[in-house]
């Protein structure tokens, strides 16, 4: 009996954004409590770059040792995605217990994405509709200010990843990572836990924050929790009822399951991520 061997190669490139557009509000209830409220509105149509696309192309190199023969099998799917409707909240609330003691917590209700799909798997363009329901997530924080410039925070969010479903064009609830059914394999839930220090430079009419921070964050993965970290700086400057800041962030993992990527593949990854973040703020 003749074996053979068979040699498979897996090429997958992503690109795209999801992004959001987030009016917000926040009132002081007292002058003790501080309450907010964010709105996300996910929808292509009103962010203009919430869509992406992903390309997967597969090599199936077949080698017979007798006769002498080997053929090559080449497959190609085209994926493109874009959030046609999604809404979602981020509520917060500040409770300042003395001048040196603050606690705050903020609730991320679940929330569901509509998406359009168009795919193509070799036999043509194919249109549908699918959801993704995002999970819930809850966060506490108590920040200290042992003297006026210096104040020093820490907090812990969880987040209810074994919620996370994708409901497919065949009526099937899926892990979206993994791409099996929801009975079967669901993600693990995953909590974050951010350390963070601001120093202020008080002049005569300008502030400015110096600020830096260290975090870990668990993010859902195929099989197990990835482990992620974070260090941050940033400055600010703030004058009268306008405020600017400015922050670098650099987040990396080690040996991550690679989620998105099918379980049955047994991905492994390093990864690295270098974000600038710029914000503007007026006080009304």
């Amino acid at each position: 009996m003749w074996g053979f061997t068979a040699e498979y190669d897996y090429y997958l490139e992503q690109s795209g954004d999801l992004s959001v557009l987030a009016p917000a509000l926040a009132i002081d209830v007292t002058n003790r409590l501080s309450l907010g409220l964010a709105v996300n509105v996910w929808n292509d149509s009103v962010t203009g770059s919430s869509e992406y696309h992903t390309d997967i192309d597969f090599d199936d190199t077949v080698t017979m040792p007798f006769p002498p023969f080997t053929f090559t099998t080449p497959m190609s799917w085209r994926f493109e995605t874009k959030v046609d409707d999604g809404y979602s909240l981020a509520m917060g609330g500040l409770y300042r217990v003395s001048k040196q003691w603050a606690v705050g917590a903020v609730l991320k209700p679940a929330y569901t994405l509509s998406l359009e799909e168009k795919r193509d798997t070799g036999a043509g363009p194919i249109h549908d509709q699918i959801e993704i329901e995002m999970p819930w997530s809850v966060g506490a924080g108590v920040a200290w200010r042992p003297n006026d410039p210096l104040t020093l925070s820490l907090d812990v969010s969880w987040t209810d990843w074994s919620k996370y479903v994708l409901d497919d064009w065949d009526d099937v609830e899926r892990n979206p990572l993994t791409d099996d059914s929801i009975r079967d394999d669901k993600c693990e839930d995953t909590i974050a836990v951010r350390l963070g220090l601001e120093y202020l430079l008080v002049r005569e009419a300008t502030v400015i924050p110096l600020r830096a921070g260290l975090g870990y964050d668990g993010a859902p993965a195929v099989g197990e929790v990835d482990n992620h970290y974070t260090a941050s700086i940033g400055v600010g400057y703030q004058r009268g009822r306008f405020m600017a800041d400015l922050a670098y962030e650099y987040r990396w993992g080690r040996d991550l399951t690679g989620g998105g990527v099918w379980g049955y593949l047994e991905p492994s990854e390093d990864a690295e991520r270098h974000r600038l973040l710029l914000s503007l703020i007026v006080y009304l």
